[in-house]
């Protein structure tokens, strides 16, 4: 997977708990479930070799009510290793950097998350809620892999007209 892929899906994997968000403040909650906690290790191997980089999504998401990112931490023997922060969408990684001839790169990350499940009745919408201008500027923005602009706006415009 090419570095740009992995951020692109690192991030749309970071709008996921967003998403959620939106559908449970649109509707009332049912039922939320225990909460749990759950470590997460991620192992990167590689060969002894060229220059690398590795990015590893950490959780990063909070949400009171459902979801809680605990510490991230790290071991290994990259030369340069920094929790890094996507400066649009907030999604946190840990960034990992091995030197020309580093003999087997190796990075375990370690997350902990507690979280519960959230269930919302969808055929409840709450009509007062409503999203900040600069939410909803993020979240409608154009961005290279999804347009949000030029023919996709003109269609969204033409579809919902009168809506």
């Amino acid at each position: 997977m090419k570095r740009k892929e992995f951020v692109v899906a690192s991030t749309a994997l970071s709008l996921a708990p967003l998403m959620a968000r939106s559908a449970r403040a649109a509707a009332p909650e049912i039922e939320p479930g225990p909460w749990r906690s759950y470590q997460v290790t991620t192992v990167v191997t590689l060969p002894q070799g060229k220059n690398a980089k590795a990015w590893v999504p950490i959780p990063s998401f909070k949400e009171a009510t459902w979801m809680k990112p605990g510490p991230s931490t790290w071991h290994g023997n990259a030369e340069q290793v920094a929790i890094v922060t996507d400066p649009r969408w907030g999604t946190q990684m840990v960034y990992a950097q091995w030197p020309k001839g580093t003999h087997g790169g190796n990075l375990a990350v370690v997350s902990n998350v507690t979280t519960r499940n959230l269930a919302v009745d969808l055929s409840r919408p709450d009509r007062n809620v409503t999203l900040s201008a600069a939410e909803i500027a993020l979240y409608t923005a154009p961005s290279k892999y999804i347009p949000t602009d030029g023919i996709v706006k003109r269609t969204a415009d033409t579809a919902t007209a009168g809506a």
